[in-house]
Formats: C-alpha cells, structure tokens, sequence
C-alpha cells in the first residue's frame, strides 16, 4: 500500500468550515467597531465648533434681534466645513440671546446667551449611515436638570445643565461614544 500525501477532501472541508463559522463571528464584531469609530470620528469633527460658540457667547452683539432670529447658521460662522470625511453635513444653530440681564445692585447690564447645537449626520458604514450625533449646549438660565437613575429604580434631580455642553444622537446605545444620550428627554 502507498503512503498517501497531502490532505482528504474531508479535512479541507472541515477546514473552510471551521474558517467560515469563525468569520461569521468576527465580521458583525468589526462591523460594531469600525461604526464605533466612525460615530466618535464625527463628533470629533465637530468639538471644535463649541470653543468658538463659547467666543460668541461672550461677544457683545451688534443690534438687538428678535429671540427667534439665527445669529450662526452656518458651519464656516465657528470654523467648521459643511462637511467632513466622517460628516455628510454639519449643521449649527445659535440663536440671538434670550434677552438682556440687570444687576440693579452694580447696574451691570449682560447679554444672556442662549441654546445652541452643532450637529453632524454621519457618514459610515451601514450601522451608522445618516444618524445624527450633536452637541448641545442649553442657556445659562434654562432651568433643565440630569436625572439620576437610583439603585432601588427611582431617580432624583442632579446637577443644573444650564451652560454646560452635551452629547445628543440617535446610533444605538452601545455603538455611542461615552456620555452621549439617545434625547433630551434624559434630562427634566
């Protein structure tokens, strides 16, 4: 009988299918992580935009507007492209100030800013594609608070978020970079 080299055609199989069951695994794990990326990629193509909406804040205006009327409406205003290789457009909205603020004690007279958002719809893979991720920022004096979800299910107020800067988007929860919520209505 001769020695017989090389490898069945059993043992091939069992080879492509051993291969197969492990791409199967890995190729929707490289999936989740490359639209991970692609959501943190976008918002940080858009964090620069919140240093220069903090600039206007601080800004005295030039006239007196209408509390409807747009101060920035486009990204070029607070030094952001329209798009980016991660953004199929950026959006900002800064609304003229809410109005003027008196001190009567030291007749100090300041502009109240109000909210703001600076928002990208993202450009990934299929997991991410046309979802939206956005920073936030609510007025100084926008009586809005965190809820904090307690261990035995109830919840309680925490801090003011008034002034301070957010995260907002729609990807799924686990494809989110940390500390983005899914809407405002995690906040009171």
């Amino acid at each position: 009988m001769e020695n017989q080299e090389g490898f069945t055609l059993t043992e091939v199989l069992i080879v492509i299918a051993i291969i197969a069951g492990l791409a199967a695994i890995a190729v929707p794990i490289y999936r989740s992580y490359v639209a991970r990326i692609q959501t943190v990629a976008a918002l940080a193509d858009i964090t620069p935009g919140r240093t220069q909406a903090e600039l206007i804040f601080n800004e005295p205006l030039p006239r007196k507007a209408s509390r409807s009327e747009m101060i920035v409406d486009h990204p070029n205003q607070i030094g952001l492209p329209t798009s980016t290789l991660r953004c199929h457009r950026i959006m900002v909205e800064i609304r003229q100030a809410d109005g003027v603020q008196n001190d009567i004690k030291t007749g100090a007279v300041t502009q109240t800013d109000s909210d703001t958002l600076i928002t990208c719809t993202i450009n990934g893979n299929a997991l991410v594609n046309n979802k939206t991720i956005s920073w936030h920022r609510f007025s100084t004096q926008a009586n809005v608070y965190e809820i904090i979800k307690l261990p035995n299910g109830g919840q309680e107020l925490g801090q003011s978020l008034g002034g301070r800067w957010y995260c907002l988007t729609d990807v799924a929860e686990e494809l989110r970079p940390r500390n983005c919520r899914k809407s405002t209505y995690e906040f009171l």
